[in-house]
């Protein structure tokens, strides 16, 4: 529904990469239609569908260059008000030459909690309805991960995120957890009402096999 936020677990080869490759039009040859504002996806060109979804993969790509010009690669025409209050929100480190600090060939100068952080903002600026997360905050430790959640409920109330995660305490943050096993959808509820199933979801979490 929108502007829900979806937690996708699973453990190894339940499917969790491929439901997301589907999601975002990289598979045609599939069953069933995927649905996005009542259009099927398979009917868009990558433009439309790009307007609509940003994904974040676990390792994206950082430009050589500064802060500033690899945030406003999502959003070229945002102001620098706006990139300032997203790094606030996210705590991007602010170094000596601020946001002109150069990153290095692919973010070599920065620690990769750093580098996730600016690939948070990059897609946050950019303002799509619907947000795709492969696990784009593993670099950080639970606590760091908890806040970066909150800043993104702070900054994306209308906007539906979907997070593909590995940490327990992401799952609280969600408004429901679709839980997959061998390629189907096993379960759907909220974090307390699978525990109390106590099946695939209740298994997962007890051996934080995720």
């Amino acid at each position: 529904m929108h502007g829900e936020k979806f937690a996708i677990v699973g453990g190894n080869g339940s499917g969790t990469s491929t439901l997301f490759k589907l999601l975002l039009g990289f598979y045609h040859n599939y069953e069933g239609d995927i649905v996005v504002n009542g259009r099927d996806i398979a009917t868009m060109s990558g433009p439309e569908v790009a307007k609509l979804i940003s994904y974040i993969p676990q390792n994206g790509f950082i430009f050589k260059g500064t802060i500033m010009e690899n945030i406003k690669f999502g959003n070229e025409t945002a102001s620098e008000h706006e990139v300032h209050e997203l790094c606030r929100h996210l705590d991007i480190t602010n170094q000596p030459d601020g946001y002109n600090a150069d990153i290095g060939e692919n973010g070599i100068l920065f620690s990769d909690g750093q580098k996730q952080r600016i690939l948070l903002a990059r897609v946050l600026l950019t303002k799509t309805p619907i947000i795709f997360m492969d696990e784009a905050t593993s670099a950080v430790d639970a606590q760091s991960e908890e806040l970066l959640i909150d800043a993104m409920n702070d900054l994306l109330k209308d906007q539906t995120i979907v997070i593909i995660t590995h940490h327990l305490s992401t799952l609280e943050k969600c408004d429901r957890v679709v839980v997959l096993h061998n390629g189907t959808v096993a379960e759907l509820g909220t974090k307390d009402e699978l525990l109390k199933k106590n099946s695939n979801f209740a298994n997962l979490f007890r051996g934080q096999h995720f």
